[in-house]
């Protein structure tokens, strides 16, 4: 079967989804449109999070995006998840995710404040000089920490840098835009030096290290590559060594972590495509389609097309 990408849910989507009608008024400021309705290119937004937070529904699913984004607290906590990770934000930390990358929230705290802000790849292509200038952000990457913790200091400078944004972004300006972007690319680079210039946060042992390589390895290959023998060959090791490790380390096997991501995957692809089951099947590498349904079921309780049917046709109590 000729390979598919993942399908994407964009802003519009979203907030469709999760965000109650009493927020359509913060939705046309954030959006800068009567309708509260995002452009399909050249996306930029910037929120209060302390605004928008009590009127979203927590969790917020599993899901690919098509903006880029990231979080900045003040005060409070956020719990987000990535393919395989979970990420808790607190106070004085700003958080990125990639245009593409997986991502979930689990919860909001009531008292956490700060922003939240997406753009598109053509909004920043318009400021940064090429695409391999936004790629080589090293808290995009597809295997970074998204995470930069920050001190007392530098968290008030990200905050005026925020505010200042914020104020363009409501301003009717016609130079508006450039500001927003000016000041976008300031941020961006200064989370760059601070990134690279942060210490380890601890010392890791070898199996730690194997298991952490591991975990970013299977995030990117988990459709094409299921036996652990793969993973061990990138990282020139055993798959028996690599299996010790990680089971060390997480509490579960290889097979376990490349499951949970194929499952993660297939949770997407129900809720957001409209390819049938054995489309999904073959868009994740499994040549039986029953086989599949089968490993879903087992790992969610529902079989793929009831699971699909409960996302997409919920019951209103």
């Amino acid at each position: 079967m000729e390979k598919q990408n993942i399908p994407y849910r964009n802003p519009n989507q979203f907030f469709r989804q999760f965000l109650s009608g009493e927020a359509v008024p913060l939705l046309s400021q954030a959006a800068r449109s009567a309708d509260g309705l995002y452009p399909e290119h050249n996306i930029f937004a910037i929120m209060r999070i302390e605004d928008f937070a009590r009127h979203i529904n927590f969790p917020i699913n599993p899901a690919r995006s098509t903006v880029y984004e990231f979080c900045w607290l003040k005060k409070g906590q956020m719990v987000r998840t990535d393919a395989l990770q979970r990420f808790k934000i607190t106070a004085n930390m700003i958080c990125f995710y990639a245009a593409g990358s997986i991502k979930a929230i689990e919860a909001c705290s009531e008292d956490a404040e700060g922003y939240y802000c997406i753009f598109d790849k053509d909004f920043i292509l318009q400021f940064l000089k090429n695409q391999s200038t936004l790629d080589e952000l090293p808290f995009f990457q597809a295997d970074a920490n998204p995470l930069i913790r920050l001190s007392a200091e530098e968290s008030g400078g990200v905050q005026q840098l925020l505010t200042q944004i914020e104020e363009e972004h409501l301003n009717d300006f016609g130079d508006k835009q450039r500001m927003i972007g000016v000041l976008l690319c300031q941020l961006l680079i200064q989370m760059k030096r601070q990134y690279v210039s942060m210490p380890p946060s601890k010392s890791y042992s070898a199996p730690e290290l194997i298991a952490a390589g591991f975990l970013q390895c299977v995030k990117l290959n988990a459709r094409q590559q299921k036996s652990a023998a793969f993973y061990a060959g990138q990282l020139n090791i055993t798959a028996n060594h690599l299996n010790k490790c990680v089971k060390e380390c997480t509490g579960k096997p290889v097979t376990a972590h490349i499951t949970d991501v194929l499952i993660l995957e297939a949770k997407v692809l129900l809720k957001q495509s409209d390819h049938n089951i054995s489309e999904i099947a073959g868009i994740l590498g499994f040549e039986n389609s029953a086989y599949f349904a089968r490993l879903f079921k087992k790992h969610t309780q529902f079989t793929p097309k009831s699971y699909r049917e409960k996302f997409i046709h919920p019951v209103i109590e």
